[in-house]
């Protein structure tokens, strides 16, 4: 998504927090893809006033998502606190097309559905690019994380899938095994009594059949 390499910025395990200004959003059709937020972004820099009359916000990146904030609350009313799930959001990138020291993202309103890009202007061109690379890191943490859930899913599916197998004697036991293990699931098939603990009747069938 974003072809800012991770050593181009300084990133802790704690979710930084970045101090700019928030230019706005506008609505878009494209995304994902290299240069498709270039077009709305420059829309929102041609309508958007002098620097100085933008609002100053702090932003903070995490693997859930961004958390927008007005830095000064009794000035700028008119600038609620936001947030992006991370599952919303498509794309991010600092467009230095339009100017190099912007930081836009594109996601998706979760009431609407409709795409928007929000854009913020920094204070130097690195620091763009260091939030850019913050959320792309932030991108690879949260899809661990995903995958990682996933595995555990799929893990407790395989522990609630018991087999349930009877003895001579009638008695009912459970063998619990994952499927990957095909060994197991061998010597299950070939002799019942494999896994199950030993009663004192199942030792007591073993030595009549001797």
């Amino acid at each position: 998504m974003l072809s800012w390499k991770k050593s181009s910025a300084d990133i802790s395990e704690e979710a930084p927090t970045f101090q700019v200004r928030y230019i706005g959003t506008t609505e878009t059709f494209v995304p994902v893809g290299q240069g498709c937020a270039t077009q709305p972004l420059q829309r929102l820099w041609d309508n958007a006033p002098s620097e100085k009359n933008l609002h100053k916000v702090l932003v903070k990146l995490s693997s859930h998502g961004i958390h927008m904030d007005e830095l000064d609350k009794k000035n700028n009313k008119d600038v609620p606190h936001r947030w992006f799930s991370i599952e919303d959001i498509s794309f991010c990138a600092a467009d230095k097309n339009v100017n190099d020291r912007l930081f836009c993202w594109i996601t998706k309103d979760p009431n609407s559905g409709k795409l928007e890009v929000h854009a913020v202007l920094c204070s130097s061109q690195e620091k763009a690019r260091t939030m850019a690379s913050v959320l792309s890191r932030q991108f690879h943490l949260a899809y661990k994380d995903w995958m990682a859930e996933r595995q555990r899913e799929k893990r407790k599916e395989a522990t609630s899938s018991m087999t349930c197998l009877d003895d001579k004697h009638g008695r009912a036991f459970q063998g619990c095994f994952f499927p990957t293990k095909r060994e197991a699931v061998i010597l299950l098939k070939k002799n019942p009594s494999y896994g199950a603990e030993k009663t004192e009747d199942q030792t007591t069938f073993e030595s009549q059949k001797n």
